[in-house]
């Protein structure tokens, strides 16, 4: 009698292992699959995951402009004559004041030295207003500029990311006033980027006609002297 009861008892458990694996495996309910996977209503059962067959609106897509803008005035604008966005240098001839403006894309000009906190500059080198701070290449556009000097009667310009020093024979006296020579580039309109590893300027012509990236000027003593970050170039 005990060895009957023993051997139903095994094919029940049999039977039941068999219908588990076989739902699980079929993923689908077989007969008496609900009395023996019962799970509690509570605890929500596995579902396969769901696949995504249109794309949902509001992705992002390459060259998607931003609908805000944080710790700023507006999209494309410097704020004013008084504000400065990573300045880079600083100079004076004793008069006047002069702060390249490098992430506005301009340069600053005090016709006198401020004595007072937030006194806005009176001439802007780079743009055509106080506002704007569009990058360019051309005789009254900056891209960039880092270095700045003057010996009082001409200003130069380390126009950085356009490869390029412009220099103003007389001293700015208007607001976008283009500048009157390039050095680096054939002329005010192209920006070759003539670094050490280029291949088509021979070393000769490249430390004598062009300058790349030039990160500071300085006039002294009637010399003109630049510093190019190619091969840290004095030239």
């Amino acid at each position: 009698m005990k060895k009957a009861f023993k051997n139903i008892l095994v094919i029940i458990l049999a039977v039941a292992m068999v219908i588990v694996f076989a739902s699980l495996f079929f993923q689908k309910k077989l007969p008496f699959s609900d009395l023996l996977t019962n799970v509690s209503p509570k605890i929500p059962s596995a579902r396969p995951y769901k696949q995504i067959t249109a794309k949902p609106e509001g992705w992002f897509k390459t060259g998607q402009a931003a609908d805000l803008i944080l710790y700023a005035d507006d999209f494309n604008n410097a704020g004013s004559a008084a504000n400065l966005n990573h300045p880079m240098k600083v100079v004076s001839d004793g008069k006047r004041l002069i702060v390249s403006d490098t992430y506005n894309n301009r340069v600053l000009i005090w016709n006198r030295i401020p004595t007072q906190n937030y006194i806005p500059a009176d001439l802007v080198i780079g743009q055509k207003d106080m506002i704007q701070n569009f990058p360019g290449t051309a005789p009254d556009k900056l891209r960039w500029p880092t270095g700045v000097t003057t010996d009082g009667s001409k200003l130069a310009v380390a126009d950085a990311y356009n490869n390029r020093v412009l220099i103003w024979t007389h001293f700015p006296t208007a607001n976008g006033q283009p500048a009157d020579i390039v050095i680096g580039q054939p002329d005010f309109f192209q920006n070759i980027e003539a670094n050490i590893d280029s291949v088509h300027i021979s070393q000769d012509t490249r430390q004598k006609k062009h300058i790349w990236w030039p990160w500071d000027v300085m006039i002294k003593e009637g010399k003109f002297f630049v510093i190019s970050l190619d091969g840290s170039l004095l030239v």
